[in-house]
């Protein structure tokens, strides 16, 4: 997934601001009004601290509406956001991720899509081979997608996957707050917890087992040959097609319908295990 993120500075620039806006309570629109600096202090516990302060001709009605701003025209957030690039691209991803409620359906299309490329056969050999080690990327990639769309809204829509989730994270599993620090702890595991979630390579099925496994209380699918054909995927991807001992791995129709069957079968184990409605 993050091998297909490129880098746009504007597309940055906006997320930084909207979520900066979000934090003060204002819109996007106001912010572009006034004229402000973003102080960000790391502090002794290592959670961020961000200082904003206001040109004094800055709209008073703007403003009025910054809770928390002092006589100084500044303003201090919560220390646990960040607003880096790598910050806001998750943020931004995972919240994409949210909006596709139609999940489901996009795994199936995109299965039957493959299915159908599957049947072109190409005349010229050369490109024939590319094409198949093309789908057999393609049809693991879907299957990331799947995993990850999946976990990260089912989560998201239950509070007990949420805190099944988190108690199983390994950062949060041995700590302790007093009861002082519980809302405003509970606000950072949040936002870190949603981090790891996108940060997850979904292709790493031991780990994708455990976290289902643990999060949701079911039995995850085998992973046995799939693991394999992620190993393949890598080759493909990483060693030109060849395995580590230098040899050509064939990948003709048979193997991308046998991998997509697998994929499918997978896929409707977890569907049904997680009583996910049909879309």
């Amino acid at each position: 997934m993050k091998e297909e993120n490129t880098f746009d500075p504007n597309r940055i620039k906006k997320l930084r601001e909207q979520k900066l806006a979000e934090d003060l309570g204002i819109t996007y629109q106001e912010l572009n009004q006034i004229n402000y600096k973003l102080k960000t202090n790391y502090l002794e516990d290592l959670t961020i601290e961000h200082i904003v302060s206001f040109d004094e001709d800055s709209p008073k009605e703007i403003l009025n509406k910054i809770e928390g701003l002092n006589s100084s025209n500044k303003v201090s957030l919560s220390p646990f956001y960040d607003y880096d690039d790598d910050f806001l691209i998750q943020r931004d991803e995972y919240f994409a991720i949210l909006s596709n409620k139609n999940y489901l359906r996009s795994f199936h299309t995109e299965i039957y899509n493959i299915r159908n490329l599957n049947e072109v056969i190409l005349s010229d050999d050369k490109l024939e081979k590319v094409l198949r080690r093309q789908l057999f990327v393609g049809s693991i990639g879907i299957l990331e997608a799947f995993l990850s769309e999946v976990f990260i809204n089912t989560t998201n829509d239950s509070k007990e996957y949420f805190r099944n989730f988190v108690s199983s994270y390994p950062e949060f599993k041995n700590r302790k707050f007093t009861l002082d620090q519980i809302f405003n702890e509970y606000e950072r595991i949040e936002v870190v917890a949603k981090k790891e979630m996108i940060e997850v390579i979904y292709h790493n099925l031991a780990k994708v087992k455990n976290m289902y496994e643990s999060t949701f209380k079911i039995n995850f699918p085998s992973i046995v040959n799939l693991t394999k054909a992620v190993s393949v995927r890598h080759d493909l991807v990483h060693r030109n097609g060849k395995n580590k001992n230098g040899q050509i791995i064939e990948i003709n129709k048979k193997v991308i319908e046998d991998l997509l069957n697998e994929i499918s079968d997978f896929a409707n184990e977890i569907i049904i295990d997680l009583k996910l409605k049909k879309q």
